[in-house]
Formats: C-alpha cells, sequence, structure tokens
C-alpha cells in the first residue's frame, strides 16, 4: 500500500514548479543585468511555463475534488559565477522534475489511479523536449563561454521575438513573449478539453460520485467528428468512462458546440 495519497504528492509537486519558475526568473534577471536580453527572454518564457504546469496540477485538484495547497515562495539566486551556471542550474532543475513525474506515475499506477495517470502522461512527454533543450543551450553555452553573444544569438531562435507578441517588462527588466499560433492539433485538444469539462459538470449534476466509472453516448456534429475520434481515448480516460460510444444518446443532454450526450454508471 502506498505510503501517501496522490493529491498530496501532486501537492509536493505543485511546490516544485512554482520554485522551478522563481528559479528561472532568478536566471533571467541575472542575464538581464548582464546585458543578454535574448537569453533572459529565454528564462523568463521557461518561467511562465513552470508557472502554467504548477496551475494546471491546481486545475486537475480542484477537478478532482482534493484539497489545493499553495506553496510559500522562497528566495533564489539572481547572481552567479559565469554565464553557463544558470543553464547548468536549469538542466539539473530539469532533469530532477523528471525523476518527480515519473514518481508522481510510479504512485499512480501503484494507487491504480487511472485518471492520474493520464492527467501525467502530457508532463512526462513535455519533460523529455525541456531536458532536450536545456542541453542543447548548455553546449552552446559552454561553446561560448568568452563571447555570450553567440548565445545570444541561439537563444534568440528559441524565443518567438515577433513585435506583435513581445512586451517588455517595466523598467526594462525583460521580455514577455507570447506565441499566439493555434495549429489546428492545439485547435483539437482545446475543443476536448472543453468537452471535458462540461461533461465532468454533467457527472456533478447528475449526482455521480467523482470516482464512479460511467458509460457515454454521444453524438457530434460532422464537423467535429475527427477532433472527437482523435481525442476519443483522452475524453474517456479523464471522464472515468469504461463505456464511450459515438450514436445518437437516448434523452441525452446538450452540452456544448452542438454536442449531444447520455452518461450513466457503470
Amino acid at each position: 500500500m502506498a505510503e501517501q495519497s496522490f493529491a498530496a504528492a501532486l501537492n509536493e509537486q505543485i511546490s516544485n514548479e512554482f520554485g522551478a519558475s522563481q528559479q528561472y526568473v532568478g536566471a533571467a534577471v541575472y542575464y538581464d543585468a548582464e546585458t543578454l536580453p535574448r537569453l533572459a527572454a529565454f528564462f523568463y518564457r521557461q518561467a511562465l511555463e513552470e508557472r502554467e504546469h504548477a496551475m494546471m496540477m491546481i486545475r486537475y485538484l480542484l477537478d478532482t475534488g482534493e484539497e489545493v495547497k499553495i506553496p510559500d515562495i522562497k528566495s533564489v539566486p539572481t547572481t552567479y559565477a559565469d554565464g553557463s551556471q544558470p543553464v547548468k542550474m536549469a538542466l539539473d532543475q530539469e532533469k530532477r522534475v523528471s525523476d518527480e513525474i515519473f514518481s508522481l506515475f510510479e504512485l499512480a499506477r501503484e494507487l491504480k489511479d487511472y485518471r492520474a495517470e493520464q492527467f501525467l502522461q502530457w508532463f512526462i512527454k513535455e519533460q523529455v523536449e525541456e531536458v532536450s533543450l536545456m542541453e542543447d543551450l548548455l553546449n552552446v553555452v559552454e561553446r561560448s563561454r568568452e563571447n555570450l553573444l553567440l548565445a545570444e544569438e541561439f537563444s534568440s531562435r528559441l524565443v518567438a521575438a515577433d513585435p506583435e507578441y513581445t512586451a517588455p517588462l517595466p523598467g526594462g527588466a525583460g521580455l514577455v513573449v507570447l506565441d499566439a499560433t493555434v495549429t489546428p492539433d492545439l485547435e483539437a485538444e482545446g475543443w476536448a478539453k472543453d468537452r471535458i469539462r462540461e461533461l465532468q459538470e454533467l457527472r456533478k449534476s447528475a449526482g455521480l460520485d467523482v470516482s464512479d466509472r460511467i458509460s457515454v453516448v454521444m453524438s457530434v456534429p460532422a464537423g467535429r467528428a475527427e477532433w472527437a475520434g482523435v481525442h476519443r481515448d483522452l475524453i474517456a480516460g479523464e471522464i472515468l468512462a469504461t463505456s464511450f460510444e459515438f450514436g445518437e444518446p437516448t434523452d441525452g443532454a446538450e452540452i456544448g458546440d452542438g454536442v449531444r450526450v447520455a452518461i450513466s454508471k457503470s
């Protein structure tokens, strides 16, 4: 039997993600002070990403009816021995976060918490990309240790510096960059997450317990059939559906975007 609940472990990870965000702010401040704005902008963006990871975990706990604990803010360094040290810190941090996510996944599997396993799969993929990114940046920074302007050129490729989506922070503290590109895949995923939220609300209104397994029959407009098919397993996993069929539901309820659905306890 696991010694810790998944909710307690995820609350600890929320603290770790906020801590990682603060570490990246500290690295960005260092590069800003060294007049290396592209490296600073890269780390400001990384700080925002880590905060978003924490917020995703908070939302998961809220959606599953668990208590959320917000950690204290701890001080982080803003000075380093040389320009490669913040990137070394970042790589070590991403490797540590990867291990933490893997431990969470193992805990979810031990507890047979299939919903938690599904939730964590995105983070596992994300950590593969984050570790690879920091390894590449560290290689470049170490090769250009005597002239970090070369690393600036590389980091500029990592930051979408489109003026339409880039804004300076007050007092010249750096850049905030928004990648506003909505790809077809992102649009489809967003559609699926909207339906998940609506189905969770439907579960609640039907008086179902958060852990109840359900059966689902869903009808989807023709223009959304492909999206629904691609994300069928995601939707089913998030709402704990043991049976999920596409078809015209009997006595179904309309949720959003022309989708009709009928649910029942399995």
